[in-house]
């Protein structure tokens, strides 16, 4: 399994790492885990590890993926923080599903580290279901 989703307790966080080359169904379970997992412990909060990611989607898959990126399986809209990839082709492709899951109104942010990610995920406070 090309992700490992966890559960940062103490900061109300569902953490998900996604890494090598992932297909485009293994995503979409990425985020179908996620949620569910969300749903489960009672939070809103994503933090997206994308870091050591080193393969793109085709744009239309990239286009749809982005459409129903926090909505798709949630229950309660998600606040989202993705840590980008390192690699700058991939990392372009990542910065276009967050700016189509902006535009279809998700609460995503983009950040180069992991630190940064959470800070702001922080700064929402408690915000269980």
């Amino acid at each position: 399994m090309p992700y490992e989703i966890r559960v940062i307790d103490d900061e109300e966080i569902v953490s998900v790492r996604l890494s090598g080359r992932v297909e485009v169904a293994e995503h979409v379970d990425a985020r179908r885990d996620t949620l569910r997992l969300c749903e489960e412990k009672e939070t809103i909060k994503i933090l997206v590890d994308l870091v050591d990611l080193t393969s793109s989607m085709a744009t239309f898959e990239a286009y749809d993926f982005g459409s129903t990126f926090g909505t798709d399986g949630a229950t309660v809209p998600i606040i989202m923080a993705v840590v980008l990839p390192r690699d700058p082709r991939v990392r372009k492709d990542v910065q276009f599903i967050i700016t189509v899951a902006r535009n279809r109104g998700s609460q995503v942010d983009e950040f180069d580290d992991e630190d940064k990610a959470r800070e702001w995920l922080h700064a929402f406070g408690k915000v269980s279901q």
